[in-house]
């Protein structure tokens, strides 16, 4: 699932491709979509990044297979992880199931509780959308994808999706929090897939990958994506806004009500999942405090508008 330490995890599996691969477990080159750690062009091939453009042709796919299982061989590893989180998006499941009917598939998945995962998916939304449609702010993006894309963030659907084609017994779900993550994703993530004594020999990169904006940062984003600038001008902006540093609160940007009404709205299809998928018969997905009302909260300071806009006037100044 996007949103749920993927990009870190699969820098962290590059990185240690040869460490992988001397324990039996290949990191796969085809599919990966340069210069990026992932698997993009793999899920594209079969339409999971726009469906309206098909998949590849059966022709390509099988020339695609090929290259695929030279490196299998060249390799001699007995397992391999293809990882995109674009897998998430419609797709032609059934391409895709064809295409790897003769490897026994295991699909594994992160779920981050909704509270949490709206709150990333707007700030990454604002890192790549120009002129978003949304009204500003991340409530008017909440309110905007739920009144518009309704399907969006249904982890249920897309399960019993995969699930339908796949196999239920193929699916690993793992809840994306740190209570569950112990001592870290990349842990976790080996040991979901059955190698536990691997965690001790990874090596983590030093630059930590696609770090969460900032509020103030967000701000900066939803103005600059409504002003006219050039591209090189709002890449400057993206590249000032994703160096700000957070502020040490840990303030949560949905209020208590809001966080409340999300997670009511979906807490019967975590007890489905978690029963399900999970094997857990007390219905539990996710182990995080549960939110309560506070009469004292209040939203992250704001920069405001003004002082906004003379901060976007001085990085334009400072990039001419």
């Amino acid at each position: 699932m996007n949103e749920t330490g993927t990009t870190s995890l699969q820098n962290t599996l590059y990185a240690n491709r040869q460490i992988l691969l001397e324990n039996n477990l290949l990191y796969s080159e085809t599919g990966l979509t340069n210069p990026e750690t992932c698997h993009y062009k793999f899920s594209t091939w079969f339409g999971f990044r726009d469906i309206n453009a098909g998949i590849m042709p059966k022709s390509d796919l099988s020339q695609e297979l090929a290259e695929l299982n030279a490196e299998i061989e060249r390799s001699e590893c007995s397992n391999i992880i293809i990882s995109s989180e674009c897998f998430v998006l419609p797709g032609n499941f059934e391409a895709l199931e064809s295409f790897l009917s003769q490897y026994q598939v295991r699909i594994i998945v992160y779920l981050r509780r909704h509270d949490d995962w709206w709150v990333s998916l707007y700030s990454q939304a604002l890192k790549m959308v120009s002129n978003p449609p949304w009204p500003a702010g991340l409530t008017g993006y909440l309110d905007f994808n739920q009144q518009n894309c309704p399907r969006i963030g249904d982890y249920r659907a897309l399960l019993d999706k995969w699930a339908e084609v796949f196999g239920g017994e193929n699916l690993i779900v793992r809840p994306f929090e740190q209570e569950q993550n112990q001592p870290n994703l990349i842990t976790d993530f080996l040991t979901a897939i059955g190698f536990s004594n691997l965690p001790a020999k990874i090596r983590h990169p030093e630059k930590l990958a696609n770090l969460s904006l900032s509020y103030n940062a967000t701000e900066l984003l939803e103005i600059a994506s409504k002003i006219k600038v050039t591209e090189k001008q709002c890449d400057k902006i993206k590249q000032f806004a994703c160096a700000m540093k957070s502020s040490p609160s840990n303030q949560h940007w949905l209020s208590p009500e809001q966080r409340m009404r999300l997670i009511d709205k979906y807490q019967a299809d975590y007890r489905y999942i978690a029963e399900t998928y999970m094997n857990r018969a007390e219905g539990q997905l996710f182990h995080s405090a549960t939110i309560e009302p506070d009469p004292d909260w209040r939203p992250p300071t704001q920069m405001g508008t003004v002082q906004a806009v003379n901060q976007i006037l001085e990085i334009l100044e400072l990039a001419s």
